[in-house]
């Protein structure tokens, strides 16, 4: 299903209904709540809200047991704690929004996640513990956030194929210099990652966790691949 423009969260509260639907897009409808409801779309393996004024996920997403692809960009949403327990997730576009943390567990069961675009938020810190994503990992997307240090464990994910850091305020020189490159290698990239946190120039793996803090609108989908 996919419908444009002049939705609200109580037009969509008969979407229940619809248990065996796949896919569902409600791009640009001027959202500002989503309902529980969707979380009773136990066959939903395709959910885009881009370009809404949604600030929070709800909570019954993590009932999406199949769910293989969301699109959540440009957008206010600031915790992605609900999308901790999506299990068979591949695809996640979240950029454009107001995320400066990703929440605790987050990457822990994420195995067949190929696709993570978190361009264009406010991310801080980014958890050495995407280490664990490494089997399937091929796209990432950090650009334009306000990320100091790379940890060392990214340098783990050897299936990328493309790897977007620019824009961030990185305090290694090199890290800086080959991001902000058109067209930067993945291989060059992790091999300045893998030396300068090796030798303290990083932080690997910790950083904060938890919630981000809300803010007010997403901001544009600047930096985004793959995932548009």
């Amino acid at each position: 299903i996919r419908s444009e423009g002049g939705l609200d969260g109580t037009k969509l509260g008969g979407v229940s209904r619809l248990a065996s639907l796949l896919t569902l897009d409600i791009s640009s409808c001027g959202l500002e709540v989503l309902p529980d409801e969707i979380g009773s779309l136990a066959m939903l393996k395709n959910f885009s809200c881009e370009g809404n004024k949604v600030v929070e996920l709800p909570a019954s997403i993590a009932n999406l047991a199949k769910l293989e692809s969301i699109n959540i960009r440009r957008n206010g949403i600031s915790d992605l704690s609900a999308l901790v327990a999506c299990e068979e997730l591949s695809v996640l576009n979240a950029s454009g929004n107001q995320i400066a943390a990703l929440p605790d567990g987050f990457f822990d069961n994420k195995k067949r996640i190929t696709i993570i675009n978190l361009a264009e938020n406010v991310l801080a810190d980014l958890d050495g513990s995407i280490e664990k994503c490494a089997g399937s990992l091929t796209h990432l997307n950090v650009s334009n956030n306000k990320l100091e240090f790379a940890p060392l464990e990214l340098s783990n994910l050897k299936k990328l194929k493309e790897l977007q850091m620019g824009g961030n305020p990185w305090k290694e020189p090199k890290l800086k210099k080959v991001t902000a490159g058109e067209g930067s290698k993945v291989k060059d990239i992790l091999n300045i990652v893998s030396k300068t946190s090796a030798r303290g120039g990083g932080k690997g793996g910790g950083g904060k966790k938890g919630k981000g803090k809300k803010g007010k609108g997403g901001g544009g989908g600047g930096g985004d691949s793959d995932s548009d």
